[in-house]
């Protein structure tokens, strides 16, 4: 059984700018060692040059679903409020910054939070804001970052995180 400790939002762009496709032969025949390939190695550069392939419906259904709640552009993030293009608000306890395919910052008017080039300043998705963290980077952390199967490599090092600052505050 699970218990909700904190409230939480996942910002994704994914769902709005580009349709999920499913390819369930590509993901049997995807070379899944390659997804581990570090953003430093020979692999890893050559990769970071490659696009992303897109797998997966899982998030389609859980909207038609409803079972996430889909809420418009975000206009504001103060502290831990967020305020929504229908001026409607909701505060949270920490704040997951999944960008998707298309990287987007500019609503975020958060110092410290990006570089001159427009990138987040993080290390492994932890930032120097607190409860603020990104998740789904191209080479977050290794090829695999951005992809739907190879994302909980950093998933399961970012979680306890999380929960660790959660648990200080």
């Amino acid at each position: 059984m699970f218990h909700i400790i904190f409230s939480l939002l996942i910002f994704s762009l994914a769902y709005h700018t580009q349709e999920l496709a499913t390819s369930s032969q590509l993901l049997k025949t995807f070379p899944f060692i390659l997804l581990y390939a570090g953003k430093d190695t020979l692999k890893g550069k050559w990769f970071q040059k490659q696009k992303d392939p897109i797998f997966g419906n899982e998030l389609k259904n859980l909207i038609k679903n409803n079972k996430v709640d889909v809420k418009p552009k975000v206009t504001q993030v103060i502290d831990h409020e967020v305020q929504f293009k229908d001026n409607t608000r909701r505060t949270f306890t920490s704040i997951i910054w999944a960008t998707g395919f298309v990287p987007y910052y500019d609503w975020m008017a958060i110092e410290g939070v990006t570089s001159d080039d427009e990138k987040p300043i993080h290390n492994r998705g932890i930032t120097n804001i607190k409860g603020l963290y990104f998740i789904g980077l191209p080479w977050q952390y290794q090829r695999g970052s951005a992809l739907i199967c190879g994302v909980s490599l950093d998933a399961n090092y970012l979680i306890p995180v999380i929960i660790s600052n959660i648990s200080k505050a």
